[in-house]
């Protein structure tokens, strides 16, 4: 029985799948972006999963994940999105764009509360601008169902004085709270 302990182990060896490659999942991903860029995002979902279940490199599954959440947002996924998201946070705890992407995945599902919770904690992760007023545009919007117009019209006037590229849809935001 002991003589065949060792062909069973090379038997075994043999016919186990071979391990995925770094280079093979980037290629995966190089392909995914591609095809994201040709205008099939199901074809980009695919592949993207299929990164981030293999990938066990913290450096290709973010990125991966980042652009998977993204895409499945864009397909209208979002509670998809959560899980991976969940991950991502995990993985990198401090990546502010990981945490204002939850906050607006969770603004889309109407989980107002929890979509504060995101945001808030982007603002206190990063000090980039764009990334800051975008943040408080996002809070503004959970605002209005958490605390009330005027809440959200306090955060709304910040964005409207400092933030250029949100100063239309902050103005027509302010309105429709001051209207309510």
């Amino acid at each position: 029985m002991f003589k065949l302990l060792p062909l069973f182990f090379l038997a075994a060896a043999l016919l186990a799948p071979a391990p995925c490659r770094a280079e093979d999942l980037e290629k995966i991903y190089g392909e995914a972006v591609g095809a994201w860029l040709d205008g099939r995002p199901e074809d980009a979902i695919g592949s993207l999963k299929y990164v981030v279940f293999r990938s066990s490199d913290a450096g290709a599954t973010v990125p991966a994940i980042k652009d998977l959440c993204v895409l499945l947002a864009e397909s209208g996924k979002y509670a998809e999105a959560l899980p991976y998201l969940d991950k991502a946070a995990i993985i990198a705890p401090e990546d502010p764009y990981i945490q204002f992407e939850k906050g607006w995945t969770l603004l889309s599902l109407e989980n107002h509360m929890d979509a504060r919770t995101a945001l808030e904690q982007t603002l206190t992760m990063t000090a980039d601008a764009d990334l800051v007023n975008q943040t408080r545009f996002a809070i503004a919007l959970a605002e209005a169902h958490l605390g009330g117009p005027a809440a959200a019209i306090k955060h709304l006037e910040g964005v409207y004085q400092r933030y250029p590229y949100l100063l239309a849809p902050a103005a027509e935001m302010t309105s429709a709270n001051f209207e309510t």
